[in-house]
Parts: structure tokens; sequence; C-alpha cells
């Protein structure tokens, strides 16, 4: 039968057909031909193995060291007059009655195995009566923590806690822990039950309380899983092989922060909740096309993973309680198998559509649950990381109306509501069906979102719902695109060139525009040589709308020729010597120069030079402005922008904003000589439009950072407009520079390339600053930040638009996005940044045209926006997608680090890889190798570079931006070639020999990671193994996580051997070997 004829007889089945079909697979397992579980015949004091599922987190546990992240806490409020006696002897009971709760766990020969203890009863009694209620308050508050971030120890035990606190002779708290190792759901509602039938039976006075013997004990059923499995599941094997062939390794949602290399296990939750009467229309969609309730929510959530991860290939993961034998039901233990449901979902289709194909991938997932899901994962060569769970990162549970609830005789009892601090998924989203409709809760991983993130996917996820109810029929898409967006606020007419000439027309002639001893100029002074020089021009027979450009001037120069092109109604061209310019629009240019002899252009209509403006003769010119537009040509960055033409009333937004920026700071506007050219003419007119004197800087200066500190503390300034560049310096200078530093309290700094870990170092050279972020993308668009202010935590720049902009994410099609989705940064209102040579050739734009930039970002519900990198900086490396903007921000987090770049390489081969550039604080100090190692302890493996290559300094474009076309990128087989490492001295050739044969790979050299080259949870113990057999030494797998490449581990492994030879414990010496065979 295919999969077609398959999908149409399972369309076919009732919603009941198909919940008995799902309890038929449960029940119906491979092993349910053979004969029941029996105990087995190992002495209860011998070892034994652990099951599938315990050896999955015990290797977790080995990897990443002891973790609360694995804990079942829960605490629960008991009003009543509570026995106290009868409530320790009935956990006492069950504490003994199951041998699981009593259980260790320890390795043998490289594999885990487990054994049954004899310890007391893990209580412990706490009186807080006599504190006062705010005292007792803070108490109870510090032992729920402790109690959900105990770290228990799998080696000593015991594995759970229970803990008594007295509030007061009516009130008392009951706190329960159990590591997963031991526990799952179900077992909790057995050990509730049982507590409250033996309190109720220890209240009344009885001796030993009286349950149903148990047919077996949990280490029965895991020596049963490991013999009887074994042989019996080819045939699912084959299944989920062909199944997850090729599945995607990792699920890209949009995420708010780097993954770290190990996931911490810190998690937060939201509450869920579906109103009684939408829960009834959608599950009665379902039972309408024939599907449960589980298939039902399985399929919308997943077509809201895919709409945020714009991916089509969905893989959720879904516990099983795999007790699917009758002995089974009553054992405490942790029986949980996982299931991957992997969908194809088109948002092009109809939600019935979707429906139908999770309906029967849901149903031949279940058919083949028998299969350990760590057998799955071994048995596939499926792209690996320490930092996410292999397959999946979101799973999706319908609990079942089994209860959870404890019942203790004539006591009160509500659950006692601590937040989660824990997450083993990236999204764990949990729904039980209950009277007032569906309720649960969303688990997240708080290492790599923020709550707004979740807060956002939660609620499309209840506005989808709503709307598949209303049209299921209609195409997904329709549902995931907001109605509407706020239209941009206005431009004032005014707002423009009009503004600086009227705004000069008020100073009076003696204020200092440009304080400067050798190019100062007055008011009035700037108001007599700007006529001059628009005499000179128009005499020239330069008309109003003609382009002009301005070159080899000094300040005093440029703000002249700046002032009598706006009354003219001229175009300004800056920059233009860093940009190529074809000689047919050379040909149309004026060239304003402050020496003619060494203009760039060749070919110009006619060159006017400022310095003549003594010979002219002052009169009125009468100016007819027909093309009110001006322009500025500008140099953006170095990833191949040559230049944009922006409106006057773009500019004018900008000098409005900085208006804004510096209210009430000092009247005295700092100009660094290092600024770009429209960075220096921006605050040109600042200082004309604010009545502000402009305090040049000299580069001299600018180029010394020591220096410009310096000035900037006799000068006092109180604020800065700076490029990355000199953000940099400033950070590296700091701690050389603590008690000199300046007191600024604002800093504007511009650029294209915003790294996190800059701001975050900005933050604390400057806790007492306002930081304001100028963004320029590399398609010109320009936005603002809102201001970081000292209170605030360390967190992404958040954007906002100029005024007169309306900034949104936009998908690849244009269309809006939903709030936090990515998309890229768009902005509408004004006239858009538009290329030089579209202005020259067709003109501007229209007004309010909408402008996509390269930036990717979110938007949140408050209007703000977050940068998430930018678009050609994004590349799959090794099955991960990755932007390179984030390797950057993760090697400049980290100390000694200046700044960094990073570029991708591939050859024809298809063999591709991260390269990097870094940049120290220092001249030197910076170990690649290290630094390299250091990263990938910190983030995730696919962030950290392939190579990475120390240098003084990285190639800067006009306006100090990094020009990666400049970078020194070597051939990758020559750079692979170069940085291969042979295994130097003995240990180190044993342990590479040893790598090869189990990874079955050619060479392995001192900076290869295990990991990297294919190793994993099975082979790592495997290895382990063989190094404690050959060198007689405590290694262990956590050893090997903290020391990843050959060099690391094996200088670990020396060092061992060095306290062992010291302390006289041991003399055995790693013999020579030549192979071994597993």
């Amino acid at each position: 039968m295919d999969k077609k004829e398959l999908q149409e007889k399972l369309s076919a089945l009732s919603p009941k057909e198909q919940a008995l079909l799902l309890q038929r697979f449960k029940e119906r397992s491979l092993s349910s031909a053979m004969s029941g579980i029996q105990p087995c015949q190992h002495d209860a004091t011998e070892p034994v193995a652990v099951s599938f599922a315990q050896q999955g987190l015990w290797f977790m546990e080995q990897m990443e060291g002891a973790s609360h992240k694995y804990n079942m806490a829960s605490a629960y409020h008991l009003k009543g007059a509570l026995d106290c006696e009868a409530l320790r002897r009935a956990l006492a009971a069950i504490y003994q009655r199951h041998n699981a709760l009593r259980t260790v766990f320890f390795e043998v020969s490289g594999e885990p195995r487990q054994l049954v203890q004899q310890s007391p009863l893990p209580f412990q009694q706490i009186d807080l009566s006599a504190l006062t209620a705010e005292a007792a308050e803070a108490q109870v508050k510090q032992k729920l923590t402790e109690n959900s971030r105990h770290l228990f120890d799998l080696s000593r035990g015991p594995l759970v806690r229970f803990e008594l606190v007295r509030l007061h002779s009516q009130h008392h708290l009951l706190l329960l822990n159990f590591h997963h190792i031991i526990f799952d759901g179900y077992s909790k509602g057995l050990f509730l039950k049982e507590l409250g039938i033996g309190y109720a039976h220890y209240k009344q006075g009885g001796t030993a309380v009286e349950l149903p013997p148990l047919p077996i004990q949990y280490r029965d059923y895991a020596v049963w899983q490991r013999e009887t499995l074994a042989g019996t599941i080819g045939e699912q094997l084959q299944y989920w092989q062909h199944t997850l062939a090729d599945a995607p390794a990792l699920l890209n949602l949009p995420v708010d922060d780097i993954r770290p290399a190990l996931p911490s296990g810190r998690g937060r939750a939201l509450d869920v909740a579906v109103s009684k009467d939408l829960t009834r229309r959608f599950l009665q969609l379902g039972r309408q096309h024939s599907v449960t309730p589980f298939i039902s929510l399985l399929a919308l959530f997943s077509v809201v993973l895919s709409y945020f991860s714009e991916e089509q290939d969905i893989l959720v993961g879904t516990p099983v309680d795999n007790r699917n034998k009758p002995e089974l039901n009553s054992v405490i233990g942790y029986f949980l198998n996982t299931l991957v449901v992997r969908n194809q979902i088109d948002l092009n289709q109809s939600f019935t559509d979707v429906l139908a194909s999770v309906k029967t991938n849901t149903i031949q997932a279940f058919s083949h649950q028998d299969i350990p899901f760590v057998q799955v994962t071994e048995h596939l060569n499926h792209t690996r990381s320490l930092s996410i769970t292999p397959l999946f990162q979101v799973m999706m549970v319908l609990q079942n109306k089994t209860s959870s609830e404890v019942s203790l005789a004539g006591i009160d009892i509500a659950k006692y509501g601590a937040e989660t601090t824990t997450s083993k998924y990236d999204l764990y989203l949990t729904f039980r069906e209950t009277d007032d409709g569906l309720r649960g809760w969303l688990t997240y991983n708080s290492d790599i979102f923020a709550e707004q993130t979740v807060t956002a996917i939660l609620q499309t996820f209840y506005e989808l719902m709503e709307s598949v109810v209303i049209a299921p029929a209609l195409s997904l898409c329709q549902f995931l695109t907001p109605a509407t967006v706020a239209m941009p606020v206005p431009m004032p007419q005014s707002h423009g060139v009009e503004t600086l000439l009227g705004q000069l027309s008020t100073l009076p002639p003696e204020h200092q525009v440009l304080a400067d001893p050798e190019s100062g100029i007055t008011a009035g002074q700037l108001s007599m040589d700007s006529d001059r020089l628009l005499t000179l021009m128009t005499d020239t027979g330069v008309l109003p709308g003609e382009f002009v450009v301005i070159e080899q001037t000094n300040l005093r120069q440029d703000l002249i020729a700046l002032v009598a092109c706006a009354k003219l109604g001229c175009c300004v061209v800056l920059d233009s010597a860093s940009i190529p310019i074809a000689r047919g629009v050379q040909e149309q240019l004026t060239v304003l120069t402050g020496n003619i002899s060494q203009t760039g252009l060749a070919w110009p209509r006619r060159r006017i030079q400022i310095e003549e403006l003594h010979s002219v003769n002052n009169r009125q010119v009468t100016v007819v402005r027909s093309h009110p537009a001006r322009m500025m040509y500008v140099r953006l960055d170095g990833a191949g922008a040559l230049g944009l033409a922006v409106h006057d009333t773009e500019v004018f937004s900008q000098v409005s904003l900085l208006q804004s920026a510096v209210s009430g700071a000092s009247p005295v506007i700092p100009l660094l000589a290092s600024l770009a050219d429209f960075d220096r003419m921006l605050l040109l007119w600042f200082g004309v439009v604010s009545g502000s004197v402009v305090r040049p800087v000299a580069l001299g200066i600018c180029r010394d950072i020591f220096a410009l500190v310096d000035y900037c503390q006799q000068q006092q300034f109180d604020w800065l407009l700076s490029s990355g560049h000199l953000l940099e310096e400033l950070v590296a200078a700091y701690p050389e520079l603590h008690e000199d530093w300046p007191r600024l309290n604002r800093l504007i700094c511009r650029g294209s390339r915003w790294v996190d870990a800059l701001v975050t170092k900005l933050r604390a050279a400057l806790p007492e600053a306002t930081i304001l972020a100028l963004l320029t993308s590399h398609g010109g668009l320009f936005t603002q930040a809102v201001s970081t202010l000292p209170s605030e935590p360390p967190q992404r720049l958040r954007f906002t638009a100029l005024p007169g902009r309306e900034l949104s994410c936009r998908d690849e099609q244009r269309n809006l996005c939903l709030p936090e989705k990515v998309g890229l940064l768009c902005s509408t209102g004004g006239v858009a940044p538009t290329p030089v040579g579209a202005v020259l050739t067709t003109g501007w734009p229209a007004v309010d045209q909408t402008c996509c930039s390269d930036v990717l970002a979110k938007a949140s519900t408050d209007g703000t926006l977050r940068l998430q990198g930018r678009k050609h900086q994004q590349h799959q490396i090794r099955g991960f997608s990755v932007n390179l903007d984030q390797v950057e921000n993760a090697l400049c987090r980290l100390n000694g680090v200046k700044t960094a770049a990073a570029v991708y390489l591939a050859d024809e081969r298809g063999h591709t890889g991260i390269l990097a550039f870094v940049v120290g604080t220092q001249t030197d100090g910076l170990q690649p190798e290290r630094l390299k190692a250091t990263v990938k302890r910190q983030v995730a493996e696919y962030f950290a570079p392939d190579w990475l290559l120390v240098v003084p300094d990285l190639p800067r474009s006009a306006n100090g931006e990094i020009d990666y076309r400049w970078l020194p990128v070597p051939d990758l087989a020559e750079l692979t070639r170069q940085h291969f490492e042979p295994p130097q001295g003995h240990t180190e050739q044993l342990v590479a020999r040893l790598w090869q044969q189990l990874l079955k790979v050619d060479a392995v050299g001192r900076t290869h990671n295990f990991f990297d080259l294919g190793g994993h949870s099975l082979l790592a113990m495997q290895l382990i193994d063989e190094i404690k057999r050959r060198f007689g030494l405590p290694v262990t797998t956590q050893d090997l996580f903290n020391n990843l490449t050959l060099q690391d581990f094996c200088s670990c492994l020396e060092t061992m051997m060095h306290i062992r030879e010291h302390n006289a414990v041991a003399t055995t010496s790693a013999e020579t070997f030549d192979t071994f065979e597993y």
C-alpha cells in the first residue's frame, strides 16, 4: 500500500476510530507477542544495565555536568490539621516500595549501570511559624528556588527530596523533587495516588499500608528492554531512517541571542488558555475532518512554526508513555519514549489540506514507536551539535486525563505556583483539556528567547486558530499577514532647505558658526561669502537643479559652498573622489574646489575656485527654484554600495534627530575630521540650524585615541558623533584610560554593522551615557535607535523610524510580517535614498515609496525593531543557517578582541567554512586556536570559525566601515593545508590514532575537534572507556567536552599523568598499541 492509499484509508476513519487506532498502536508493540516482563535474575545488590531512555539522560548529565533542568519539582499548599508523622510514614512507604526512587547510576567499562541502594528517607521538616509574615514569605521563596534548582548527584543519590515547611499550625507547604532519570509524568500520578492512600491509612493508626504487590521493578524493565528489543527493532529502524533522512538539523526560529555551546536549562513559561467556545469550535473542526484533538493542535502549531522559521520541513517531538504492558502501569520510573513527527507545511495550502497530511504522518509515527529514540539518533547520519537536541528542538504534548492531583484526608490542597525556571527544549507546548477549554503552558529556552518573542508566537497561534475555524478552506498565508500598517507621519513642507536659510538669517552677524583658528567663520561672513559664491556660480552659468561637486576644500569652504548651493537650488555631490564617475556624467557636473590644480574630475562642465570670492562684487541675485531637490553623494559601506542620492528633506530629518538627541547639552558641536563627508555635512548644517558653535577636531588628534580623549577632556565635550571604528578604539583603550575617561553623557554612533558585544562594552565604559545609534544599511535606509539608558539591561539596540518615516519588516514578497517574525527592514515615507545613477538619468522616486534594505530585523508590538544581522551575511554551513554578523558578535564578546570580520568560504567540491579576521586590543597576545576554542565553549560550535587569523587592523572604507572586499582571503584548500598541525609527542600520537579508528577519518590534527569530526555520545563513551583501559586515568566525558581539540584533550590527560606520578597512586604507563576494534 503506497502513501496515497494509506492516507485515503486513514482519512475515512472517524475521530473515535483514529483514537482507538492510536491506542492499538501503543498496545501493539513488536514485543507484545512475547511473554510478559519477569523479575530479572540478577541479585538486588548487583548493578544492571540502564534503559535506553535513561542512557540518553545519563550521557547528557556526564557531558554537561550536574544540572537542574532534569528536575521534576512541585509544591503544594496544605491547609488544615496535618498529621506530619502520617505524611512522613506515607512517603517512606512509597520510597521503599519503588526501587527506582532509591537508584543510583555509575559507569562500568564505559557503560552506565544502575544500582538500588538501601538509604534513609530524604525527608526534612522546617518550621517557619515563628517568623513574621514577610520573613516567612522570603524564606518560602528561597526554599522554592532551592528545591527547583537542587543539583542531584547521579552516582551518590538520593535522586529524590521531600521537604515539609510549617508556616502555621493549619498551613504547610510540601515540596517534592525527583530527577527525571527515575521519574516521569505518569509516575507523578502514581506517586500522589499512593501518597493519599498511605496518609489516610497511617492517620487512622494503621501499621504497614497494604497495596497490591508490584509485579516488577523498574530495573526488571530495563534489563528486559535490553535483552528483548535488541534484535527486534530492525524494521522500525528502517522506517525512521527513511522518514528522517536529510532532516534539517535545526529549526531556525527568530531567536534573540546567540545559542550557547551547551544548553544551560534555563527557561521560562507562559500560560496557555483557549476560550471554551474557541476550543469547542476548533475541536469540532477536527472531528469534521476525522482528526483527533492532538493531530489538530499539532497541525496548527506546525503551521505557526513554519511561518516564523520560514521553513517548510517541520519536525516536532512528542512524548509517549511507552507503558504498553499491563505490568508497567503501577511502576514508578522513567518510561517515556520520544517520537518525531515530520511534516511538510505549505502556507499556500488550506488548513484542511494540512490536517490530512499531518494526520497521515502522525499515525505512521505512532505505529513505529517501539524503538527507543536514543537508538534512532545513533543510527542516523545526522548533523549533530552539542548545543541542541538532535532532530527536533520543539515539543508538543496533549496530556491525558490521568489525575496528577494529590488528595489527603481532611486537608485542602492547592498547587503552590512556582515560576518555571527550566527548559530542555527551545519550545515545549503542553495542552490539557478542561471544562473551561484548552489550558496549558508554553515553556521556552530563556538563553535564546526573549519573552516578547514567545508571546508573539503564542498570540499568532491563538489568532490562527480563530481564523481557520472561520475559513478552514482558505489559503493559510491569507491569515498570516497584518491587515493594516500605521501610516507614516507626514513631513512638514517647510522642513527642508528653507529651514536652513531661514535659521541662518536669524543668527546675529557676530555669531561664531565655525570655531577654528585657520578656517573659522561667523554668521555674517557666511551669509556674505555664500552670496558672493552664488553670484559667481550664476555668472558662470550654473542653473538651479544642476549637480555641483564639492572637493579639495576645508570646512569653511564646505560650509560656504553648501549654503550657496542651497540658495541656488543645486544638487550637492560629496565624496566624489572615492567613486568612479563616468565621463558622460562628469561632463554634466560643476566643481566647486578649494584647489583647482588638484581636482579629482578630469572632464567637468566647469570649475569654480571658491577662494576667488574676494573678487566678486555683492549684488542681489534672483533665483527661481524650478528643481527643489538637493542630494548628497554618500559612500555607505564596504559591501559594494557606491553611493546614494539623499533628498534634502531626508537630510534635515537627520539634522532634527541630532538636535533632539543633544537637547540640553553643551552648545559646542565637536566635528571629528575622521568622519565621512556626509556626517561632516550633517554637523555643519546642524550648527547653522541650532545656532551652535561647530568646533573641528584635527585628523591627527582623531587618529590617536589617547590624544582624542585628552582633547575631549580639555574642551569639555559632553557628546560625540562617531563612527563604529572609533567606538572600537575607545572601548579598547578604556582599561588604560579609565581615570581620564571623558565625561560623555551622550554618544551618537553611525554604521551599517552593529555588534551587540560592542554595545555591551560601551555600556561598561560609559555607564552614565545615553547611546543613540544611527543605522546606515546596505540599501541606504536610515533609522535611529531608541536611547539605550544606563538603567536598561545591555540588550540589543532597538530601532525606530526617523521623523516622517514608517519602518516595517517584510518578507521576500514584500508582505508585512507579524510581530517578532524576522524580515527585511523596510521604510515607507519621505523620499527613499536612491542610487546616484538613477537620479541622474530618471530623477527622484515617488514620495512615500517603500524601500527594502539588506538588514534583517524583528518588529515588536511596541513599534520598535531589533536587528538580526544582514541578509547577505546569511549562509548554510554544515547544515546550519549561520549569519556571519552573529559570528563576529561572538568573537567581539571575548576579552582582548577589539573587532572582527567573518567571511564565508566555499570551493568547487562543496566544502564550506568560516574564516575570521580578529584585531586585538593589544599588539600581541592573541592565540588563534585558543581564541577559537574559547568561542566554542561559549556559543554553539557552528558559530565558531573554522579558521582564525589575528591581524593588526582591518581594511576600512572612507567612513570607517570594514571593507570586506579588501580582506586578504586565501584559497580554501591552501588554508586547510596551512592550518593542519600533525600530532606532537607520544600521547597526542596515540590518541590521534584512537580518534582515527573510532571516527573513521584519514587524519587527525592537533586542532581538530572530536565532535566536528563526527563524534557523538556513544563514540565519546567508547573513547573514554578505551583511554581508561589504556592509560589508567580517571577521565570522564566531561573532560572531553571541556577539551574539545586533540591538543587540549591530550594536555588534560598528561596533567592527570603528572598528578598520578606525583602522588604515587599508580605507576602504570600507557602502552603502545597499533589498533583495536569494536
